[in-house]
């Protein structure tokens, strides 16, 4: 099977496309970055940036060449959102992409829903030359940004699985132990930490809105409770977390692209992942 994905040149995208070949596929890649020379991937493609038409034009001239599409990049979501996905992409409705690729819009969604989200924080704005009470207002919004109460505690990514028509099929919880934007040291398979209630809480968000294929979940437990960060439409960067523990989730997300029946991992192995980086001379 030929299977396209992006973020090709990415530090965690090497241990994916590998592992996409061992199980047979041949794995297109793009990337926009002129720093990126070549991957791990069978054909390794220059795209333009996922800002606009040109990125769907570009995409859509493979739909003959690949039989499915792996999207890793939020801003691409957030153009299939306006656009609708590409017809090879295993990808989520169009009104949920639009929802969980605006954190202010996800954050209210979830709220509605009756989702325990981490609660919005109100933040008191005054004007640095001003006097009584002119210009000062109050706001859970900050040039683009939501403001959100902070919370101590551990985090968790629940890598999740729905079928086409958005049917909770497995969820694996992995603790985030150290992180760099994405996951560099993880936890998988540590039945005393929360697992079920993980688990159980991963459903819930499948139940109230439809996805269709991969997710992943950003969640934190504090205090016996547990608050979600974020929702990601897509594979999670670090999903190799769970291949490694024994759910192949990439191997089931495309058994759930080409329509065959989901298969249950028959063990989880209690596992801790380092990854780190490799220098390479351009």
């Amino acid at each position: 099977m030929k299977i396209m994905m992006s973020a090709a040149g990415s530090p965690t995208a090497h241990s994916i496309i590998e592992h996409l070949q061992d199980l047979g596929h041949y794995v297109i890649g793009h990337d926009s970055s002129r720093f990126i020379t070549e991957t791990a991937a069978n054909q390794h493609v220059r795209s333009p940036a996922a800002i606009g038409g040109g990125y769907m034009r570009f995409l859509q001239g493979f739909a003959d060449v690949a039989d499915l599409y792996l999207p890793f990049l939020d801003e691409e979501l957030r153009i299939f959102g306006i656009a609708g996905a590409p017809s090879f992409a295993l990808c989520s409705p169009v009104q949920t992409l639009i929802t969980f690729t605006d954190k202010a819009l996800q954050q209210r969604a979830m709220y509605d829903a009756g989702l325990p989200v981490a609660p919005e924080a109100d933040v008191i704005f005054k004007p640095a030359h001003g006097r009584g009470g002119k210009g000062i207002f109050k706001s859970n919004l900050f040039a683009g940004f939501l403001v959100q109460k902070h919370i101590n505690g551990t985090e968790f990514t629940i890598d999740v699985l729905t079928d086409r028509d958005g049917k909770f099929l497995y969820a694996l919880p992995r603790t985030r132990l150290v992180t760099n934007g994405v996951s560099i040291i993880g936890r998988v398979g540590h039945a005393n930490e929360m697992h079920q209630d993980l688990v159980d809480l991963a459903e819930r968000v499948t139940q109230a809105f439809k996805f269709a294929g991969p997710v992943n979940i950003q969640v934190i437990a504090s205090m016996g409770e547990l608050y979600i960060i974020e929702v990601n439409a897509r594979l999670a960067g670090s999903c190799i977390f769970s291949v490694l523990a024994g759910w192949d989730i990439l191997e089931a997300t495309i058994r759930v692209a080409v329509g065959l029946p989901f298969v249950e991992p028959t063990e989880i192995k209690p596992i801790t992942v380092r990854r780190y980086y490799l220098e390479e001379v351009i």
